[in-house]
């Protein structure tokens, strides 16, 4: 399951007020569970460590997106989001020290700029026509 059908799957849930549903997907234990993605990030031999990397990004971009968003069911689950949080910042941190010693002096300074613009929220530009 790809990070954006787990985003627009909680969001909805979260809209229409089922927060079991948002909690089950977030914080569950199940295949189709966030936690269950992360951890086949950790066990897995297979793939690269850069797409594991953004997998990461983007789990991290949703976290945040969800709890400015949606700061009372954050709120109301603070052990599960803590959980999550760590488990994210862990990973990402394993993975990326994985990438730095792998690749040149320069990953680490690429790295710190990566991670600043792939968290931000780019606003949309209306295209013009002529």
């Amino acid at each position: 399951m790809h990070l954006t059908h787990w985003k627009k799957a909680i969001l909805l849930s979260l809209m229409e007020k089922r927060p079991k549903d948002a909690s089950y997907r977030l914080f569950g234990k199940k295949y189709d569970s966030l936690p269950t993605l992360l951890d086949r990030l950790t066990v897995s031999e297979e793939g690269d460590d850069v797409e594991r990397y953004v997998i990461i990004m983007c789990a991290t971009q949703l976290v945040k997106e969800l709890e400015a968003a949606f700061p009372a069911f954050w709120s109301e689950n603070p052990e599960d989001a803590a959980a999550l949080s760590r488990k994210i910042a862990d990973l990402g941190h394993t993975i990326r020290q994985t990438l730095v010693v792998r690749a040149s002096d320069s990953m680490e300074d690429f790295l710190k700029w990566f991670d600043r613009w792939f968290i931000e929220r780019a606003e949309p530009v209306e295209m013009q026509r002529d």
